[in-house]
C-alpha cells in the first residue's frame, strides 16, 4: 500500500527538480525542517538535508531516503486495534 512512497527515487542533488524533489521536501517538513515544497533542489533543501542526515554527501541516495521515510516504514509494521491506534496517534 505504501510501497510507492517508500521506494527510493533516483539520486537527487542540487539542480534536480520535479516530483521526487517535492517528495524529499515534504518529508523534510514532516521532520521539522521548514523548506519550501517547490520541486527545486536548491541551497535550502541541501542545507536541511545536511542538518537532517549525519554524513550527508550532497545527494539523496537510498540511505538518506530510508532515513526520511523511516516513520512510514515503521508504521507499516504495526498492527494496532482501534484503542491502540488512538493511543499512538495524536489528533489535532
Amino acid at each position: 500500500m505504501y510501497s510507492t512512497e517508500l521506494s527510493t527515487p533516483p539520486p537527487l542533488k542540487i539542480g534536480s527538480s520535479g516530483f521526487d524533489v517535492r517528495r524529499v521536501q515534504g518529508w523534510l517538513n514532516l521532520h521539522g525542517f521548514g523548506v519550501s515544497v517547490d520541486g527545486d533542489f536548491g541551497p535550502a533543501t541541501n542545507a536541511a538535508l545536511g542538518q537532517f542526515f549525519h554524513g550527508y554527501s550532497g545527494a539523496v541516495d537510498a540511505k538518506v531516503w530510508g532515513a526520511l521515510v523511516q516513520p512510514l516504514a515503521d508504521a507499516t509494521h504495526y498492527e494496532l486495534n482501534d484503542a491502540e491506534f488512538h493511543d499512538r496517534v495524536r489528533f489535532t
